[in-house]
């Protein structure tokens, strides 16, 4: 089913790979399973998502949840960067520093 909005909520649809695959029979009845599609570049890990909306979008919402009268409790990407604990800051530096990206 494909949703079209408009709007000022409105969200572009996600974009998914082709439903493709190509298959490899292995001795004994196995298979392996592989995309055709390249992989793209990606973020080492979740904590790079984050630096990088915090710099792009830092009043953008990063996490929401219902709070107890229906409304809702926000968390944009800067105050999430801001409120980071500082051992995960000094672990995410220490790994820059050695060249991991």
């Amino acid at each position: 089913m494909k949703q079209e909005m408009s709007g000022p909520g409105a969200r572009r649809a996600p974009r998914f790979a082709d439903a493709a695959v190509r298959v490899e029979q292995l001795p004994g009845g196995g298979m392996i399973l592989r995309s055709p599609q390249p992989l793209q570049p990606y973020a080492r890990c979740v904590g790079e998502w984050l630096e990088r909306w915090a710099r792009q979008a830092p009043g953008r919402t990063f996490l929401a949840e219902r709070d107890g009268t229906g409304g809702w409790r926000k968390l944009n990407y800067g105050e999430a960067r801001r409120r980071r604990a500082p051992s995960a800051r000094r672990c995410s530096i220490a790994a820059w520093g050695r060249g991991a990206r």
